[in-house]
């Protein structure tokens, strides 16, 4: 993903959010949005040296032994005219968290900068995230009314957190009473059953793991949200196999004013080459 604060020629300051393509998928649509000045102006002074590295401190040691791994590891570029005519001074670094360098506190000062200028990457939860460009990566699957969408997508974490028939229970308040639910042509009655229904089949396909495709708004009160669910089948340990059935969930605002499950359908289970 990148994160790009730009101040083109004739034009005020704007914030990019990009994103890769993933193999076999279109790219997902970039992200634009206005950046005011003041913010503006807070990018450019605390990019001021983050290109430079440092030796450590000479009483670093006695802090004792830093373990530091799977850290984010950022790559920074910065251009500008210091005179506004000479030729542009490009600066760029590459440099990993654990380093804890300047490189790595500027990249996250522009991910904290960039989020609120996305009202409805903001609007997510940020403790379901490890940090605001984990939001900013988590926009992509939203559409529509965006803002509807973050709001399901915040809900419908808790699919992905039944491992226990305990945990279950976190799933109490995301359906309707009327919910129906097709699950490969088997179907609850819709009175207030489609809570215990969706976990007897979930413990039948041994508790598969729930990821979201695309969440869409198609109105403020009615959100449509795509997912996967996979499963590891029979396989040896260097050859797993496992498999994927799509899920389709039609979220509606009851009476209450809550976002619940009206509708889901589980498609059959699919060979698929990844978990």
């Amino acid at each position: 993903m990148l994160i790009a604060f730009v101040r083109s020629p004739g034009r005020g300051p704007a914030v990019w959010v990009r994103y890769p393509r993933h193999e076999g998928q279109a790219r997902p649509e970039p992200m634009q949005a206005p950046v005011p000045q003041a913010v503006w102006d807070e990018v450019v002074q605390r990019s001021d040296g983050f290109d430079r590295s440092f030796a450590p401190r000479a009483d670093a040691d006695s802090e004792g032994p830093l373990i530091c791994g799977h850290a984010w590891t950022y790559t920074i570029e910065a251009a500008s005219r210091p005179m506004g005519y000479e030729p542009a001074r490009i600066r760029r670094k590459t440099e990993g968290a654990c380093e804890r360098g300047p490189g790595t506190r500027f990249a996250r000062d522009v991910e904290r900068l960039a989020l609120p200028l996305f009202p409805h990457c903001a609007a997510l939860d940020p403790d379901l995230f490890r940090n605001p460009a984990s939001m900013l990566d988590a926009c992509r699957l939203l559409h529509g009314d965006r803002l509807a969408a973050a709001e399901v997508l915040n809900l419908a974490h808790v699919f992905n957190r039944v491992s226990t028939r305990e945990e279950a229970g976190l799933m109490r308040s995301r359906f309707d009473r009327r919910a129906t639910i097709d699950w490969n042509g088997v179907r609850n009655s819709g009175d207030g059953s489609a809570l215990a229904f969706w976990i007897e089949r979930i413990w039948a396909a041994r508790r598969p793991s729930f990821f979201v495709q695309s969440v869409d708004g198609e109105t403020a009160d009615r959100v449509r949200l795509v997912a996967m669910l996979s499963r590891t089948v029979e396989g040896s340990e260097a050859d797993p196999r496992y498999e994927r059935a799509r899920v389709l969930q039609i979220w509606v605002r009851d009476a209450t004013g809550e976002m619940k499950v009206g509708s889901a359908t589980v498609g059959p289970w699919e060979p698929s080459e990844s978990g």
